[in-house]
């Protein structure tokens, strides 16, 4: 029976190998939708966030639109604001996944070096690794609070219009 020795020493008979691979394949196809999803609909938000307050700017019977922002009892004025705050949070978002992405990207090429690499390398390019790992885990926490955030203000936003 044909067996595969893993990186941390296990046997595996080929079936075994067949499973495994599907798996990460399968991992690997959900996770590239998953962030897919999250980054149209951040941008999603932020394309309709953009929109309405056009729209509310542009169909104010107020012409001086500098008096309309500045007027202290305006229900417009709040979802005009609420709208800026979805708005500045998706950009922070977009670029946060940006550098995700980046890091992500980096990961990838240093374990490609590390396989041809001497011993001595070899610690200091897993040193950089676990570092990468590390960074992309705190941006990804960030992405779901801050992606959090943005879709409640933006329900709420919604019903201030209404």
């Amino acid at each position: 029976m044909a067996e595969k020795i893993l990186s941390k020493g296990i046997k595996m008979d080929s079936r075994k190998t067949e499973k495994v691979e599907n798996i990460r394949s399968r991992f690997s196809k959900w996770q590239m939708k998953q962030i897919d999803y999250l980054t149209f609909n951040i941008n999603l938000i932020l394309t309709i966030s953009l929109a309405i307050i056009g729209f509310i700017l542009t169909s104010e019977s107020n012409n001086n639109v500098y008096d309309f922002c500045y007027d202290k009892c305006s229900k417009s004025r709040v979802t005009i604001i609420l709208f800026l705050v979805i708005i500045t949070i998706g950009a922070i978002l977009n670029y946060i996944r940006f550098y995700d992405i980046k890091f992500t990207k980096d990961i990838v090429k240093f374990r490609k070096e590390k396989l041809n690499s001497s011993e001595q390398n070899k610690t200091s390019i897993e040193k950089k690794i676990e570092k990468l790992q590390s960074v992309t885990n705190v941006l990804g926490t960030i992405s779901l609070v801050m992606f959090s955030i943005m879709t409640i203000l933006f329900i709420i936003s919604i019903w201030t219009l209404i």
